[in-house]
């Protein structure tokens, strides 16, 4: 810089400049645009958006005995294998749809192919009047721990974990690729992630929502007994969620826009049984 006396200084701005037409300008293009797009939170409920993912709609939300039944005896049966659980999921989708709000559409993808190395094993949509809300899923085997016995995220919990982060940095660069040509509005690197792993220990998943960095924070662990519990609620009520997908649903608008009744009832079917159930009227559902 000429000044005088001579000295440094740091730029407030820097623009980088490429020639159009050149390698480097489409990529920058093409980042700016990713960037754009992860760092936009979608309102549209425009369902036309939607329709290259048709065929993964659910015709119902609701689980059927037959999809319950099915998830309780391999539970029971101890088995060891995460595929017969995957198989179970994409045969009775519906098991997951209380994990999102979905009162208009709800759509449960099983590993989607969008050119990633990295393969999510769900992807969750649910779309309401806020908007859509996206949801990725990785799932391990029922006999995993969660924690180990010092407290720690357990071997397949951090793999878990580490996948959705890998599926994230993937998606940070193909954003646009993602939504745009592949039809999936509104999925951003924003998605809060859900691990299913392990069976019904409440102490360890609240454990590991504390081992987690800030990063992971936006990662859900929760066991099988979780998700069945989940399952079960909506199939007893229509109107059911998780806390887990109203509080992402709360975060995502960025306010309150769902709460659950205040109610002395001690579980779900209490709640049902008085008069809060006229809340559930209210829900942007």
């Amino acid at each position: 810089m000429k000044l005088k006396p001579v000295r440094s200084a740091w730029p407030n701005h820097l623009e980088m400049v490429a020639r159009v037409g050149s390698p480097q300008y489409e990529a920058a293009v093409k980042s700016a645009g990713d960037s754009v797009l992860n760092s936009t939170v979608s309102t549209s409920t425009n369902l036309d958006n939607f329709g290259l993912l048709s065929q993964y709609e659910l015709n119902s939300h609701i689980p059927t005995p037959e999809a319950i039944r099915a998830l309780e005896e391999l539970l029971e049966s101890g088995e060891r294998r995460e595929e017969p659980l995957q198989v179970v999921l994409t045969q009775y989708p519906e098991l997951l749809a209380s994990t999102v709000v979905g009162g208009w559409k709800t759509f449960v993808i099983p590993k989607p192919r969008l050119g990633a190395e990295h393969v999510p094993d769900f992807l969750i949509l649910g779309i309401n009047s806020v908007g859509p809300q996206w949801l990725t899923v990785e799932i391990e085997g029922a006999r995993h721990q969660i924690l180990t016995k010092k407290g720690k995220l357990a071997q397949q919990t951090r793999h878990a974990i580490e996948q959705v982060e890998d599926w994230r940095e993937w998606l940070t660069r193909n954003v646009s690729y993602t939504q745009i040509e592949k039809g999936y509005h509104g999925l951003t690197t924003r998605a809060p992630g859900l691990v299913i792993i392990g069976r019904d220990d409440p102490s360890a998943e609240r454990q590991a929502s504390r081992a987690r960095t800030e990063e992971q924070a936006r990662i859900a662990v929760h066991s099988w007994d979780w998700l069945l519990r989940g399952a079960r609620n909506l199939s007893d009520h229509a109107l059911y969620k998780t806390k887990f997908a109203i509080d992402n649903l709360n975060e995502q608008a960025g306010q309150q826009v769902v709460a659950l009744p205040v109610s002395r009832a001690s579980t779900f079917d209490e709640l049902l049984a008085g008069d809060e159930d006229a809340e559930y009227n209210r829900f942007p559902w």
